[in-house]
Protein backbone atom coordinates (compact mmCIF):
# COMPACT_ATOMS: atom_id res chain seq x y z
CA UNK A 1 0.00 0.00 0.00
CA UNK A 2 1.02 3.69 -1.07
CA UNK A 3 0.57 6.03 1.85
CA UNK A 4 0.98 9.62 0.77
CA UNK A 5 3.26 11.44 3.62
CA UNK A 6 1.89 12.93 5.80
CA UNK A 7 5.38 15.00 7.02
CA UNK A 8 4.62 17.24 3.96
CA UNK A 9 1.16 18.99 5.35
CA UNK A 10 1.81 22.18 6.92
CA UNK A 11 -0.71 25.09 7.93
CA UNK A 12 2.14 28.48 7.07
CA UNK A 13 1.60 28.95 3.16
CA UNK A 14 4.15 31.52 2.53
CA UNK A 15 1.53 32.57 -0.58
CA UNK A 16 2.95 33.59 -4.15
CA UNK A 17 6.74 34.83 -4.47
CA UNK A 18 8.00 38.34 -5.25
CA UNK A 19 6.66 39.10 -9.17
CA UNK A 20 4.00 36.61 -8.76
CA UNK A 21 0.57 37.42 -9.59
CA UNK A 22 -1.79 34.70 -8.01
CA UNK A 23 -1.49 31.18 -6.66
CA UNK A 24 -1.96 28.73 -9.67
CA UNK A 25 -4.47 26.23 -9.48
CA UNK A 26 -3.69 22.67 -10.44
CA UNK A 27 -4.68 21.19 -13.71
CA UNK A 28 -6.98 18.45 -12.49
CA UNK A 29 -9.41 21.31 -10.61
CA UNK A 30 -8.60 24.26 -13.69
CA UNK A 31 -9.64 21.55 -17.10
CA UNK A 32 -12.40 19.60 -14.93
CA UNK A 33 -16.09 20.04 -15.85
CA UNK A 34 -17.84 18.43 -13.27
CA UNK A 35 -19.88 20.93 -11.52
CA UNK A 36 -18.35 20.37 -8.24
CA UNK A 37 -14.93 20.94 -9.70
CA UNK A 38 -15.94 24.15 -11.37
CA UNK A 39 -17.57 24.97 -7.56
CA UNK A 40 -13.65 24.57 -5.92
CA UNK A 41 -11.82 26.22 -9.18
CA UNK A 42 -14.31 29.62 -8.38
CA UNK A 43 -13.34 29.01 -4.75
CA UNK A 44 -9.56 28.74 -5.81
CA UNK A 45 -9.82 31.74 -7.94
CA UNK A 46 -10.73 33.74 -4.38
CA UNK A 47 -8.15 32.87 -2.11
CA UNK A 48 -4.80 34.22 -2.26
CA UNK A 49 -2.93 30.95 -1.44
CA UNK A 50 -1.98 27.50 -3.06
CA UNK A 51 -3.81 24.65 -2.53
CA UNK A 52 -3.61 21.01 -3.29
CA UNK A 53 -4.32 19.40 -6.55
CA UNK A 54 -7.29 17.33 -6.30
CA UNK A 55 -5.69 13.85 -6.33
CA UNK A 56 -3.81 15.13 -3.04
CA UNK A 57 -6.84 16.14 -1.68
CA UNK A 58 -8.33 12.44 -2.33
CA UNK A 59 -5.02 10.62 -1.18
CA UNK A 60 -4.95 12.17 2.38
CA UNK A 61 -9.04 11.99 2.64
CA UNK A 62 -7.91 8.17 2.06
CA UNK A 63 -5.28 8.08 4.28
CA UNK A 64 -7.23 10.10 7.31
CA UNK A 65 -10.38 7.32 6.53
CA UNK A 66 -8.23 4.41 6.82
CA UNK A 67 -6.87 5.82 10.22
CA UNK A 68 -9.77 6.33 11.67
CA UNK A 69 -11.34 2.69 10.11
CA UNK A 70 -7.84 1.16 12.12
CA UNK A 71 -8.56 3.19 15.43
CA UNK A 72 -11.98 2.15 15.66
CA UNK A 73 -10.98 -1.62 14.93
CA UNK A 74 -8.24 -1.36 17.35
CA UNK A 75 -10.53 0.71 20.10
CA UNK A 76 -8.09 3.40 20.49
CA UNK A 77 -10.59 6.15 20.61
CA UNK A 78 -8.18 8.48 22.71
CA UNK A 79 -6.13 9.42 20.81
CA UNK A 80 -6.05 7.79 18.20
CA UNK A 81 -9.53 8.57 16.69
CA UNK A 82 -9.90 11.65 18.09
CA UNK A 83 -6.45 12.66 16.58
CA UNK A 84 -7.61 11.47 12.73
CA UNK A 85 -11.16 13.06 13.31
CA UNK A 86 -9.55 16.43 14.17
CA UNK A 87 -8.11 16.27 10.77
CA UNK A 88 -11.22 16.49 8.82
CA UNK A 89 -12.73 19.30 10.34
Amino acid sequence: MNLPDVSTLKLDDPGPGPGTTSPTIPDDIAQSTDHYMTKLRNYCKSIPYSVESNARMQEMLDLILLRIAQSVEAKDYDPGLQQWDSMLT
